[in-house]
């Protein structure tokens, strides 16, 4: 107990050195509120810094319009594209491997006319997506997910088609 009180007496000699003399608790007690105010100041910082890290490393180049228009040879592999805006985009030799591009209320991703030449798709979710009228020539669908997606129109000359499960829900190994 003796040292417990020594250490206490000591905390409360020191204190009672800090600071302006005879203001009494209100200095204390406003050095607190700020310090606590400061510690808030950070933790939102820190909170907003990492939600923004994480907002771009899951939809990378997303409201972004020099990327929209061509992202060809861009390695997005892995990426959650949900929502993005995919029309018209050129993806030319893009690397899409294990990428969900399925629309974020799960209605069709609209692919429509996008440049899907040597894209490479593998493992992809694209279940609804609207392709029509995409260039799929020589993109590689191995294990794609192509379930209830729209081709009308679609290049999908010298597609590899390897365990693709097609619009019908039916996984081939050949043109869907």
């Amino acid at each position: 107990m003796t040292r417990d009180k020594s250490f206490r007496d000591s905390v409360a000699s020191f204190v009672g050195n800090v600071g302006p003399k005879n203001t009494g608790p209100v200095f204390y007690v406003a050095v607190v509120v700020v310090v606590v105010m400061l510690l808030n100041v950070a933790a939102l910082v820190w909170l907003v810094v990492d939600h923004e890290r994480e907002r771009a490393a899951a939809t990378p180049c997303k409201n972004n319009p020099l990327l929209q228009t061509d992202l060809s040879g861009c390695d997005l592999s892995n990426a959650k594209l949900r929502g993005a805006p995919w029309a018209d985009v050129k993806l030319a030799e893009a690397n899409l491997t294990e990428a969900d591009l399925r629309n974020a209320e799960l209605t069709n991703a609209d692919l429509t006319n996008a440049d899907l030449t040597g894209v490479n798709l593998t493992a992809a979710s694209l279940n609804r997506a609207n392709l029509t009228g995409a260039d799929l020539t020589g993109a590689n669908l191995t294990r794609a997910d192509l379930t209830s997606a729209q081709l009308a129109d679609a290049n999908t000359t010298a597609v590899v088609w390897n365990s693709t499960t097609c619009p019908s829900g039916d996984v081939q190994n050949g043109p869907c």
